[in-house]
Order: structure tokens, then C-alpha cells, then sequence
């Protein structure tokens, strides 16, 4: 069995889960949205927190090593915008995270799981090939690659279950997730204690 990770947004609590994987020799990947990173942290309240992205100066350094995923330029709902700006928000972005990384980018990630077939072909023409969706309905391989959903989310609270389940089966576990969805010191040792365990220290990355 193959297990997969994949966290979204570019967050400045990504640095805290890094160190995490580091410490615990795991590999996963990164669904970044470049047109979002400005020179100074950005972000939004969430109750009486403060969710920030991080900056464009952090970029390379925060993500250096890990699978980098295109999760648009500025994460708008796909199936809204024109031809033109949908060519941007999937090709651009692309441009910029291999410039950045040097490395390919082969993988996308839909915003707000928001996609149809005009969706997939603009995603399919800026040469990525696979991309993600949402949801706990996950299968390996996809019927298309195009619509690669994991197997649930990384606080669901039936994530051992369905690890247990594709264990018996074999094939790949896909987990994906926010950081700032671990609000509490609590929260972040329970993340900790999952990445150590059932070898998920060890296992390869996405592609």
C-alpha cells in the first residue's frame, strides 16, 4: 500500500506541519496558489484566529523538497470565468511553481472542487496531468485522471477505518487537508502521532 498527502493553500501553519514531516522522514504534496503570495503574510479571520498565507519570499524556502501541486493563481470558482481567464488561472500558475521549484508540475488542484468538462480541458491544455478534486470516494487508479479524489480528509473521523480498509485491499490511501484545521496544541500532537505511525514516515510521494 501507498500512502499519499496533500495539503492546500500555501498557510503559514504549512511551517509547523513541515517540520513534522521532516522530523518524521515523510514526503507529501503541496497545492500552492502563486498569485496569492504577496511580499508580506496575507490572510483572512477565522472566529478569533488569524489564518495567514505565507509570503512570496517564503515560498521556495517553506516548500523546498516536497511535491508542489497548482491550485490556481487565485483560487476562484473555475466554472465561472471565461476561456481566457481560466487559461490563465491554470497555465500561469503552472509557469511560475516550476520556475520557482525547478521542477515539474504535473499536478492541479481544483479550487473549491468546483470543475466540469470545460474545466478539464483548459487543466488538460496547460499539460498538467492528474488533478484533484474533494470528497472520501477515492479509488486507485481513477477512471480519470482528471478526477483523482482521496480517500477522505486528515481529521475525518473515520481515517483509520478507511486506512484499515485499503490496507486489506492494497493500492493507495490519499489524505488531504488544510494546516490551519489543526486549531489546537492537542489537535497538532494527535497530527504528530499519525504521521509516526503505520509507517506513513516512509512512503513515497504523490507521483
Amino acid at each position: 500500500m501507498r500512502v499519499v498527502q496533500c495539503y492546500d493553500d500555501g498557510l503559514v501553519d504549512d511551517i509547523r506541519l513541515i517540520a513534522i514531516l521532516r522530523r518524521c522522514g515523510a514526503k507529501a504534496a503541496f497545492c500552492l496558489i502563486p498569485g496569492l503570495y504577496l511580499e508580506h503574510r496575507t490572510g483572512w479571520r477565522d472566529g478569533d484566529r488569524e489564518i495567514l498565507r505565507i509570503s512570496a519570499d517564503e515560498m521556495q524556502a517553506v516548500y523546498k523538497g516536497f511535491e508542489i501541486v497548482s491550485h490556481s493563481m487565485t483560487h476562484p470558482v473555475l466554472t465561472d470565468l471565461t476561456p481566457d481567464r481560466m487559461a490563465w488561472e491554470t497555465g500561469r500558475s503552472r509557469e511560475i511553481l516550476q520556475s520557482a521549484f525547478g521542477q515539474p508540475v504535473g499536478g492541479f488542484c481544483y479550487p473549491f472542487n468546483s470543475y466540469d468538462q470545460r474545466v478539464k480541458d483548459a487543466v488538460r491544455a496547460a499539460g498538467y496531468v492528474w488533478a484533484r478534486g474533494n470528497g472520501d470516494s477515492g479509488t486507485y487508479p481513477p477512471a480519470d485522471s482528471l478526477e483523482f479524489h482521496p480517500s477522505c480528509h486528515f481529521l475525518a473521523p473515520y481515517f483509520w477505518d478507511k486506512y484499515r480498509e485499503v490496507r486489506e485491499k492494497g493500492g493507495v490511501f490519499f489524505f488531504w487537508g488544510h494546516s490551519y484545521e489543526l486549531r489546537h496544541e492537542h489537535m497538532w500532537y494527535e497530527f504528530e502521532k499519525k504521521i509516526e505511525g503505520e509507517n506513513m514516515g516512509s512512503v513515497p510521494s504523490f507521483l
